[in-house]
């Protein structure tokens, strides 16, 4: 099932790459997610990711994160991953269990809210920004 991440406020900032899972899914649940960022050159980036209750990241098949700490909430910026992009399709897969309550997980550029380095794409779908007006 396609899902479409969005923005959320953290703090007075408003943040991209929320996956609400609750959106689509009852509580006590296990989602697989999985999105494509494309690269014009092998290069390292740093990666914001967070997550409610438990998640693993795999990048290109290699695990990047085992969050198995449980967390008292979704923290947006919880943990930075410094990863390496490979030159073209580069595939992110996280598992997140929510035993209960508000559930998802953030996956967002470390620098910008929502601007990856130059000659990197994201596949991550987002609102336009024309829509967070009256946060602004």
């Amino acid at each position: 099932m396609p899902v479409v991440s969005s923005h959320i406020e953290y703090y007075g900032k408003i943040l991209g790459g929320f996956v609400d899972t609750n959106l689509h899914f009852v509580p006590p649940t296990t989602v697989y997610a999985i999105t494509n960022l494309t690269s014009d050159s092998d290069r390292d980036v740093d990666v914001h990711v967070g997550w409610d209750d438990l998640a693993i990241m795999w990048l290109n098949g290699e695990q990047v994160l085992d969050g198995d700490r449980p967390c008292p909430g979704l923290i947006p910026r919880e943990k930075t991953l410094s990863v390496r992009l490979k030159k073209g399709d580069n595939f992110f897969v996280v598992k997140v269990l929510n035993a209960g309550g508000p559930g998802g997980f953030c996956l967002m550029p470390s620098k910008g809210e929502d601007e990856w380095p130059k000659g990197v794409q994201s596949e991550l779908p987002r609102l336009p920004r024309k829509e967070l007006s009256s946060h602004d």
